[in-house]
């Protein structure tokens, strides 16, 4: 599988008053920096997106991970199906 090409660190969800982010580091110690700026949708920012957006990273991992699990234990067709995720996580696919 082709090596994840993304920012390095540790992803994590950033809210407050007037701002929601995606950013690696510390806020408190001006480390990292914001990796995406999400935008507010009817008013307000939606937390569960930023969640997700954080943990993606974590999740493109995992499932890499259980498709090559699944490749080993002969579900060729899940693991196929996989493939086609990561690969359209990764740009490859529309």
């Amino acid at each position: 599988m082709n090596q994840l090409r993304v920012t390095p660190g540790e992803w994590k969800q950033a809210t407050g008053i007037g701002y929601c982010c995606i950013r690696t580091g510390s806020m408190n110690d001006r480390t990292g920096g914001v990796i995406a700026d999400m935008r507010l949708v009817d008013g307000v920012y939606n937390p569960f997106d930023a969640c997700l957006i954080a943990s993606s990273k974590t999740l493109y991992q995992e499932l890499e991970r259980a498709g090559r699990l699944l490749e080993e234990h002969g579900d060729y067709a899940a693991s196929e199906r996989i493939v086609l995720v990561l690969e359209k996580a990764r740009g490859k696919t529309p």
